[in-house]
This record gives structure tokens, sequence and C-alpha cells, in this order.
């Protein structure tokens, strides 16, 4: 149920990405779309690339 979910998930892509977002305030509105694209599957792509290094 929604009691035994990590809230802070969201928090944690968040805080990984938001250095980027500066960068896309010029950016016409595809560019942007494609920065925060490539960012989010970055951090999806280190996030899945860790999981065989959690502990059990």
């Amino acid at each position: 149920g929604v009691g035994q979910t990590d809230g802070e998930g969201i928090e944690w892509t968040w805080d990984d990405i938001n250095p980027c977002v500066p960068l896309t305030k010029e950016m016409g509105p595809g560019a942007r779309h494609d920065t925060i694209d490539d960012q989010l599957g970055s951090h999806n792509w280190r996030k899945v690339t860790r999981i065989g290094r959690l502990p059990l």
C-alpha cells in the first residue's frame, strides 16, 4: 500500500537533475524536453547499474 512506499525517491531524482535545470531556461520547448529527458535517462541508467551492488 501507500504506507509502504518511499516518498523520497522522487526527491532523489530531482536532486540529481536540478543542476541542469537553469541551463534549460533559455531553450525552446523541444530542446528543454530533450535535455531533461536525457538527464532523467542518465539518472535511471546509473540507478539500474547500481542495483547489483546493493546489499541484500
